[in-house]
């Protein structure tokens, strides 16, 4: 079973917000997406370029959305949620987006989408997650009340 932890970021994005980090078994979501592409940039003979990826935003993806419970908030992926967006903040330039589905016991990412899915670079490489419901929900849970604390409504 995968750990997960939520921490809020620098992003790009308008209006201004704060992102959601994602670590899944304490690594970076973005430098987990980064390490997969590497060799997809040797191939192409381009160097990879840094910064390449940011969060999305917190309004976006925290609670009482449910975008990482299964109901995504952007229309550009349908099904997906976007976790990992373009660092001009625009979901169709570039994001990786999961399919997010919840159980009594578990929440599992259990298909990744590329957008756009003409651009894939990654194909099979990205990999279903699996989360301890009570863990996952918690640590969105107490994100989400870090944001709220800083950004009163």
């Amino acid at each position: 079973m995968n750990t997960v932890r939520f921490a809020l970021a620098p992003t790009t994005c308008y209006p201004p917000d704060a992102g959601v980090g994602i670590w899944v078994d304490g690594e970076s979501l973005i430098d987990h997406v980064r390490r997969l592409e590497a060799p997809w940039w040797a191939n192409v003979g381009s160097s990879q370029p840094a910064g390449q990826y940011v969060w999305v935003p917190a309004r976006t993806a925290l609670l009482p959305r449910r975008h990482l419970l299964g109901e995504p908030t952007v229309p550009w992926c349908g099904e997906f949620s976007p976790v990992v967006v373009c660092n001009c903040g625009e979901y169709a330039c570039r994001s990786y987006a999961v399919k997010v589905e919840v159980s009594p016991e578990q929440v599992v990412w259990t298909a990744w989408a590329e957008v756009p899915p003409e651009e894939a670079r990654l194909g099979g490489l990205l990999r279903p997650m699996v989360f301890d419901r009570h863990q996952y929900e918690a640590e969105l849970a107490r994100v989400s009340e870090e944001y709220r604390s800083l950004h009163p409504t």
